[in-house]
């Protein structure tokens, strides 16, 4: 029987019997836990929790856990050692590592049986435990055989026969053979022989050997038996036989009472029919110019045979297919005993009109019934056509340059006699002599030739020139051939492509003609006629435009005028007479020449274009310009001059491109920079070009800017290398002032004044500053100031600014204090000469308390009493009060924190620390303001932080409860963690077979049960009543936590509890019991007293001296019973009736797993059976 199993110091304590459950264990913790209390080194045991494991030859395999009770200095190894002759385990080594809670959870151990051939029957075996550790209290605890374990053995007596049935057929010397093998099941004690025997006996059967030799050595190695039968005269002699085996050993369970099973042979006779053979008896080629019996097929038999012979005879498909080449043949040729051996039969071709080639077919023999079929089973037959074959002409189209052009004439299919013919060539388009070369010849397909290619041979020429043809045709054809009669065109491609330019040309307007020229690729065989007609203009715009040159004023218009190109020629020019002008006109004019048609495709439509430079170009002048800089604009005129410097226009339209240069006017600050394409229309001699003029506030001398032209269009250029000047006068006078932006600053402050003019100037400026005290401490007291003294405002500067940092001197509620700045002794004229500053006290600075919960932040405000005009600067300090720094909030950011000039107010934000663990309802800190800039410090400079707690603990059941009647079933509630205050819960109580009000429990205590604050743990008790009453070994109620006060409901919220019973009655089979082999063993089972509910249990027994199963019938696994109110009752044994001799045995019957009742004594007795043999 199995239990848990725990170790003390080296010593084995073995207590309890469990059913295998799940493994309780305790947890610890070590000597640096915070939970201190929960430490003990006396329960650092190794525990194991099993039940007797049971385990298989077979392969099923059992487990059990191993669990420590206490976390271990050192790494604890438990060595795990099976009886290696029965059992393996795995894993071997189970490590208890120190880390985290590693250490607490249960390992687990799988047991197989080890496979061996040993007949043992059930027999058992044990694992056992042996610690290794250098934490001592874990050394060499040890648990001899501390796991049993039961093991069910699968070596069984027997002989295997390979073979159930067989078939044999009967040949000589054996040349035919069947075997089978045969082994033992189990390993024997001694050698054992098996005998083969065959029923009926057979002389001609051969057995080899006819009996085997097993020893305890080679028991498991198959050997085989051979079998064969001769063969005989006799026919149709097959034989059904069997083949048995018996066993001979001193083994006695392999003695000749071992049943072996049988085999059955089935063998077959072996004697040889006759054989029939195929062979033609005429020709196999067939002709279907003579349809009919065209061949005799013949089907002979080599003997006559004792049985009717039956051949069948068919023929196949081929390349000749029935019934369009011959007459199937699908029919059975029947021999008669001492009848004639061989039957003739006719083939028949048909004759169709298809042209084909020769074609096969096979006539084929296969066995009926009492027939071989020999080698000869098949002939082959040849159908020959007898229709006329037709020619095919074909040819590809060519080009000329190729050379020649390949006809083919063709057949479908090769011949078997030769096919003659006539190839002939005729004019088409293409001529003999000049495009090719003519052909009339006879030629041949030899037999097996399926086509012949004829070349035609072509003549090359340079001429450009469309396709030209010619074609072929075939007679004198020979008796068996035939063609179509229709003649093959054959196509020559023109190869000489043409290309066609017809380009533009550029030409001055002095030239006296304009000649367009044509070019070809490739000369044409004739005259190219065309003709031509002018176009005016370049066609893109109406004729009337610019640019457009026009007939009758720049050239000589012509209109379908003739142009000849002669044969051979692959250029020709074309004159258009231009004429002689002077008139200032565009630079570039247009016309165009067109072929208007011509005697070959391609031309007509073909436009050149013609360029006229024009030689009579204009130049431009721009005179110089004086304007005043308050001007809004000065105004440049452009004239067309020609070449002589009079005044011009041109039938053009004149461009360029303005642009203004600086010189000593700046574009953008003086005047408006221009770069602009501008136009003067066709016939006008001028153009008039504003520049806007900006008045600048600058002192200055007078200024120039200058006006370029380039990019001309339809002019020459420039008249001149000249460009225009504009001349700006100034009309500024400046003063000197001073001013600022702001007068009344707060100490920290910056102040800001300037030094400027009221317009800039060309030059610099000079001037003297004194900065004075006034009703202030001075400088380096209450201001910072080193600048009085002489200053410059540079040229085209207009101003300069001075800084005065106020002092902060920390002093509290100062009176307002003022200084003066003066300037004097310019090089200008002076305008506000004097200017006051009021240096304010800086302001104080107060915080505010704050509050948050756990888990979000405290915002503090920090205010001042009045706005700065600086920046006001501080610093936080933090303090502990009933809160701690670092753990409740966070400390970190200290600053500084920043007031901007203006400011009044601020936020601090602090961090809250939540899940903390502790639940006091509010804890305080001190946030204090220090060293603040810009500022001092009020009497209101610390506030209180106010932390609420958001971490109350759960409140949980730790777990289910049992106690005995008369005492307390005692549950323990537990906290997720430890409370700073006092929490309280209240319980109700739900029955389950225990009952309340004082029956089974008493209810009458629901709380409130109050968990002290620092602990984690209340224990609730509940009285269980001691009622004297045999019940249930166990009972159960149930407990539900509710009305959490400084703490939550967690899970689990219930618990069961269990009330043992102490009046339990005692089951026990009083006597051992006595029969003969065949008889009933009677038991009887008693209970010492009645009890008010069912009690079950289960009988397990032992086989002792007996064969268990074989002796007597074992008793049913089932759970039995014993209702209310009885106290005895029997369980029958059936014995086994064998036919062995041999002594007095005995067996086991055991109680258990008892139901509401204890094992008492004896809860065991001894059936006894006597032999009767």
């Amino acid at each position: 029987m199995g239990g848990r199993w725990t170790g003390f110091r080296g010593r084995i304590g073995l207590y309890g019997v469990l059913a295998t459950t799940a493994l309780l264990l305790i947890y610890g913790c070590d000597s640096r836990d915070n939970d201190w209390g929960t430490y003990d080194p006396e329960l650092k045991l190794v525990s194991l929790v099993t039940d007797t494991l049971q385990v298989s030859e077979s392969g099923e395999t059992a487990t059990f856990d191993v669990s420590i009770g206490m976390v271990p200095e050192d790494t604890v190894r438990v060595l795990i050692q099976p009886d290696r002759d029965q059992l393996s385990a795995a894993p071997e080594t189970l490590l208890f590592v120190p880390l985290d809670d590693e250490w607490s959870y249960p390992r687990t151990v799988t047991v197989a049986a080890r496979n061996d051939d040993v007949r043992e029957g059930a027999h058992q075996a044990a694992v056992t435990i042996l610690t290794r550790s250098r934490d001592l209290a874990y050394d060499l605890q040890t648990g001899e055989g501390a796991v049993p374990v039961k093991i069910a053995d699968n070596d069984s007596v027997g002989v295997l026969i390979s073979e159930t049935s067989l078939t044999l057929v009967e040949s000589d010397d054996g040349t035919v053979r069947e075997t089978y093998r045969v082994r033992l099941s189990s390993r024997p004690v001694a050698d054992v022989s098996i005998a083969v025997q065959e029923s009926p006996d057979e002389p001609s059967l051969h057995i080899e050997p006819s009996g085997l030799l097993f020893t305890p050595e080679n028991w498991n190695q198959e050997q085989e038996i051979r079998l064969w039968i001769e063969l005989d005269e006799l026919d149709n002699d097959d034989l059904l036989l069997t083949l048995s085996h018996s066993a001979t050993s001193v083994d006695p369970d392999y003695g000749p009472g071992l049943a072996i099973p049988d085999l059955t042979l089935s063998t077959f006779d072996f004697t040889l029919p006759p054989v029939a053979r195929l062979s033609l008896l005429t020709s196999g080629i067939l002709h279907e110019a003579t349809p009919g019996i065209t061949a005799t097929a013949r089907v002979e038999l080599n003997r006559a045979g004792n049985d009717t012979v039956i051949v069948h005879l068919a023929t196949l498909d081929g390349t000749a297919t029935a019934p369009g080449d011959y007459v199937a043949l699908d029919r059975d040729l029947v021999f008669l005993p001492n009848a004639a051996l061989r039957q003739d039969v006719a083939v028949t071709v048909a004759d169709d009109a298809v042209i084909e080639p020769e074609e096969h077919f096979e006539a084929v023999i296969t066995p009926g019934r009492n027939v071989m079929i020999g080698e000869d089973d098949r002939v082959t037959l040849t159908v020959v056509d007898d229709d006329l074959t037709p020619l095919s002409l074909t040819v590809t189209n060519v080009e000329e340059d190729s050379g020649a052009a390949d006809f083919v004439v063709s057949i479908p299919f090769a011949e078997t006699v030769p096919i003659g013919f006539t190839f002939s060539t005729a004019n088409g388009t293409a001529l003999a002599g000049e495009d090719y070369e003519a052909k009339t010849h006879t030629y041949i397909l030899e037999p097996g030739q399926t086509s012949r290619t004829i070349p035609v041979v072509l003549r090359a020429d340079p001429y450009h020139e469309g396709d030209e043809t010619f074609t072929a045709s075939l007679s004198n054809l020979t008796d068996n051939a035939s063609w179509d009669g229709v003649p093959v065109v054959c196509t020559i491609l023109g190869d000489d492509p043409q290309a066609i330019t017809f380009s533009d040309i550029t030409i001055s307007e002095t030239a006296g003609h304009a000649v367009f020229s044509l070019e070809m690729q490739a000369p044409y065989n004739a005259d190219l006629e065309l003709t031509v007609s002018t176009l005016d203009g370049d066609g893109l715009d109406p004729v009337s435009d610019q640019v457009d040159a026009v007939a009758g004023q720049d050239f000589t218009g012509e209109t379908n005028a003739p142009w000849v190109i002669p044969a051979g020629h692959t250029q020709g020019d074309f004159s258009v007479l231009l004429a002689d002008e002077t008139q200032a006109e565009a630079l570039q004019e247009y016309f165009r020449l067109e072929i208007t048609s011509g005697n070959r495709p391609g031309f007509t439509g073909l436009v050149s274009t013609c360029t006229l430079i024009d030689e009579d170009q204009p130049c431009l002048h721009v005179a110089d310009v004086w304007a005043n800089e308050a001007d809004a604009e000065a105004v440049f005129t452009v004239r067309v001059l020609d070449e002589n410097g009079s005044p011009v226009t041109s039938t053009g339209d004149i461009s360029f491109l303005l642009e203004t240069v600086d010189q000593t006017a700046e574009g953008g600050l003086d005047y408006a920079s221009v770069s602009a394409t501008l136009t003067i229309p066709a016939g006008q001699d001028s153009l008039a070009v504003p520049v806007a003029l900006m008045d600048d506030v600058h002192d200055d001398d007078s200024e120039t800017f200058v006006v370029v032209l380039t990019d001309f269009v339809n002019a020459a250029g420039p008249c001149g290398e000249d460009d225009a000047f504009c001349t700006l006068e100034d009309d500024e006078y400046p003063a000197l002032n001073l001013r600022s932006a702001a007068t009344r600053l707060n100490e920290g402050s910056v102040w800001t004044f300037e030094v400027f003019l009221t317009t800039p100037r060309q030059h610099d400026t000079t001037f003297d500053l004194q900065l004075s005290a006034g009703s202030s401490q001075g400088p380096s007291v209450d201001y910072s100031f080193g600048q009085n003294g002489s200053h410059v405002i540079p040229a085209f500067v207009q101003s300069l600014t001075f800084t005065v940092p106020f002092l902060d001197d920390q002093l509290p509620d100062e009176a307002d204090e003022v200084i003066q700045v003066d300037i004097g002794n310019a090089d200008v004229a002076l305008g506000l000469t004097r200017m006051n500053a009021t240096i304010v006290d800086a302001p104080e600075i107060s915080i505010g308390s704050a509050s948050a919960d756990e888990g979000e932040w405290a915002t503090f405000n920090v205010s001042l009493d009045a706005a700065s005009t600086a920046d006001v600067t501080f610093m936080l300090q933090f303090a502990n009060d009933t809160a701690t720094m670092g753990s409740d909030f966070n400390t970190a950011d200290v600053g500084p924190y920043t007031f901007t000039a203006g400011q009044t107010i601020t936020s601090v934000p602090v961090e809250i620390y939540g899940g903390d663990g502790g639940d006091a309802a509010v804890e305080v800190f001190v946030v204090t303001v220090v060293s603040p800039t810009n500022a001092t410090v009020s009497e209101n400079n610390s506030g209180l932080g106010y932390i609420t707690d958001m971490d109350p603990p759960e409140i949980f059941c730790a777990g289910d409860a049992t106690g005995l009647e008369g005492e307390n079933v005692e549950f323990t509630v537990n906290l997720s963690w430890t409370s700073e205050v006092d929490v309280s819960f209240e319980v109700n109580y739900v029955d389950g077979t225990a009952v309340r009000a004082g029956v089974d429990y008493d209810d009458g205590n629901g709380g409130p049960f109050i968990v002290a604050a620092g602990q984690t743990s209340v224990t609730v008790p509940v009285p269980a009543v001691l009622d004297g009453l045999p019940e249930r070994t166990l009972e159960d109620f149930s407990i539900l936590i509710h009305s959490p006060v400084n703490g939550v409901l967690g899970l689990p919220l219930s618990a069961t509890g269990y009330v043992r019973d102490v009046d339990q009655p005692q089951l026990t089979i009083p006597a051992p019991q006595l029969t003969v082999e065949g008889g009933d063993l009677v038991f009887g089972i008693h209970m010492d007293r009645a009890t008010a509910v069912p009690v079950f249990f289960n009988l397990e027994w032992e086989a002792g001296s007996t064969q268990g199963a074989d002796d007597f019938v074992p008793p049913t696994t089932a759970q039995l019973s014993m209702m209310p109110g009885t106290t005895d009752t029997t369980v029958t044994i059936t014995t086994v009736d064998d036919a062995l001799f041999e002594g007095q045995e005995a067996f086991i019957l055991r109680l258990a797993n008892p139901v509401n009742a204890e094992l008492g004594t004896p809860f065991e007795n001894t059936g006894v059976i006597n032999d009767n043999d």
